[in-house]
């Protein structure tokens, strides 16, 4: 009975045979964006790594990357955003980290020129609007004070006349 598969009959342990870069491709099939995938097992508190590939798009290929160490991923991911998935399989805990590959990301200089573009001639037709409003606003005022001061003046002139004869 020293066989410890014989031991731990009747607990959790599962015995499954995976091909880690198999499954790796088969998760980026899936996929819209380039991106790279890291698993590790991470059951025992020190990350090992089991597998990496990635993915470009547009190429439709996928290769299998070398090996990173996990804390060397974490300290100096070569792209961000970083994802990072804690997957229970059997008795294990693996950790999946998603990057993008690099450049897929990146702006494009037409669409940044665009939209400072856009930007820019909305922000001169607001003010303008506003401009042409608040004359609209200010003739108006104008208008209203000099009738108001019409009419005094007419009252006064008319008191005075009153008072005259």
């Amino acid at each position: 009975m020293n066989n410890p598969l014989q031991q731990k009959r009747g607990t959790s342990l599962a015995l499954i045979v995976i091909r880690v870069p198999a499954l790796l491709h088969q998760a980026l099939t899936k996929t819209t964006t380039n991106q790279t995938v890291y698993l590790y097992d991470s059951t025992d508190g020190k990350p090992l790594f089991l597998g990496a590939a990635g993915q470009e798009v547009h190429g439709k290929s996928q290769h299998t990357l070398p090996e990173i160490e996990y804390q060397s991923l974490k300290q100096n991911p070569p792209a961000t955003p970083i994802t990072e998935l804690q997957m229970p399989i059997a008795d294990r805990t693996w950790t999946m980290v998603i990057l993008p590959t690099e450049g897929t990301y990146e702006p494009t200089l037409i669409y940044v020129v665009l939209g400072g573009t856009l930007i820019f001639c909305a922000t001169i037709f607001l003010v303008v609007l506003f401009c042409r409003n608040m004359g609209r606003v200010a003739n108006k005022l104008a208008l209203e004070t000099e009738r108001r001061n019409a009419a005094a003046e007419r009252a006064i002139n008319e008191y005075i006349a009153h008072e005259v004869r």
